[in-house]
């Protein structure tokens, strides 16, 4: 059930975030008064080029943009757990390694991770 759940709800907020993406664009091209499909940001830019200006035409916009970084640094971070966890896991229910303390399996990990 949980495993539902969890899935469920990321789709869904994946879709809705979706939604808000397309109609930031659509705000941003009505302000610059060009179509869609001229709207100068694609990719990586979506995020870091249409949700600064979007933000910062609001009011008190430089407080929802610092909002904005702020909640990207913590999905990264987010990812960063989420990525070290599951190898993680599949080491240490190795019976050779259930002993091992998982703090210093996740430094080695991470520190591996770093040097890639």
């Amino acid at each position: 059930l949980n495993a539902v759940v969890i899935g469920g709800s990321d789709t869904a907020f994946s879709i809705i975030v979706g939604l808000a993406v397309f109609a930031a664009m659509g705000h941003l091209a009505y302000q610059l008064g060009i179509p869609v499909d001229d709207v100068p940001y694609a990719g990586f830019s979506l995020v870091f080029g249409t949700w600064p200006v979007v933000f910062g035409s609001l009011p008190g916009g430089e407080h929802w943009v610092r909002l904005l970084f702020f909640d990207l640094f913590l999905l990264g971070v987010d990812s960063a757990f989420s990525i070290l966890e599951a190898p993680l896991t599949v080491i240490l229910d190795r019976r050779d390694m259930q002993n091992y303390p998982k703090w210093k399996m996740a430094g080695i990990l991470s520190i591996l991770a770093w040097l890639l």
